[in-house]
């Protein structure tokens, strides 16, 4: 909330512990799938499922936790 009160649109968050080896690469996927136009919402999802269809962190602990406040159906505004 204090992000959003200083005037962020959006926020990812998590609601508990998250792991090391995953996190980097829902962010980073997330974040690639923003520059290629995709909502926010869409693209943290989108990242969330890569990261579910891998062996390795297809438990939810590994991607789950992420939460996205705000507004979420629109496109990033790169270099606005």
């Amino acid at each position: 909330r204090a992000l959003q009160g200083a005037g962020a649109r959006s926020v990812v968050a998590t609601h508990c512990k998250v792991a090391d080896r995953s996190t980097p690469r829902v962010m980073v996927s997330s974040h690639e799938a923003l520059q290629n136009g995709l909502a926010k919402d869409g693209a943290l999802r989108q990242a969330m499922a890569e990261t579910a269809a891998r062996d390795a962190t297809s438990p939810p602990f590994y991607w789950a936790a992420f939460l996205l406040t705000g507004v979420a159906d629109r496109p990033l505004a790169l270099g606005k």
